[in-house]
């Protein structure tokens, strides 16, 4: 059950297309797994969909035609609303490590030809990165084996988190695939797998290590967007 969700504004850029191409991946992602988002996506394309349509109107025309979407989605049943998914798109070829993954993923891993170049980050902690899409954030997946933890770090940057699979815990709760999480510059948060995890990371600065022997870790997630 997914537990942790975009809020109303995320939502809102990313049916307007506001967002940086990175963040829109992890919200699509987020919705691949959450219907509830999705409802609430379908509700805001509606309501833009019924602005637009009065945008050559007078003020008091746009007044009612806002008034009435704002009626249209408050009496829509639920049942009632766009069921679509991303997942609703054709397939890129997969393998069978990648059958699992959102659809949105998939399609960026095809971009890798089908690979992922996996690098070690201690003894039970993975990290991929994939393509960049082009607005200076780094894009990567992160696979944790069941126990594994990773060292206390703080964000100099945002760093948006969507889990795949499996879960992890942090001080702050418990997270299921799914889940969207965002740290803001400053927070420093210490997660542990609970069994094995993959999760989709994007992050516009890197993350630093805090312990002493922790530290040692920092070259190795240093961002490689010149490589």
């Amino acid at each position: 059950m997914t537990n942790f969700h975009p809020d109303a504004q995320w939502l809102s850029e990313y049916v307007a297309g506001t967002l940086a191409d990175s963040e829109a991946l992890c919200v699509s992602t987020h919705l691949t797994y959450c219907e509830q988002c999705r409802k609430e996506t379908a509700d805001l394309m509606h309501f833009g969909a019924t602005l637009f349509d009065h945008q050559q109107g007078t003020d008091d025309t746009l007044d009612t035609a806002l008034q009435q979407a704002l009626s249209d989605i408050d009496s829509k049943a639920p049942d009632s609303l766009d069921q679509h998914s991303p997942d609703d798109a054709p397939m890129p070829a997969a393998t069978d490590e990648h059958k699992q993954l959102p659809h949105v993923i998939r399609k960026l891993i095809n971009k890798n030809a089908n690979e992922l170049s996996w690098r070690k980050i201690g003894n039970k902690i993975s990290m991929a990165r994939l393509n960049d899409l082009g607005d200076e954030k780094e894009i990567t997946l992160h696979k944790l084996q069941p126990g594994s933890s990773v060292s206390e770090h703080d964000h100099h940057g945002r760093e948006i988190t969507v889990v795949l699979d499996g879960s992890f815990s942090d001080d702050d709760g418990q997270y299921f695939p799914g889940d969207f999480l965002i740290r803001e510059p400053g927070e420093t948060h210490h997660p542990k797998a609970n069994e094995e995890c993959l999760c989709l990371a994007v992050c516009d600065a890197p993350v630093k290590f805090t312990g002493l022997f922790a530290r040692l870790l920092n070259p190795l997630v240093a961002f490689q967007h010149n490589r």
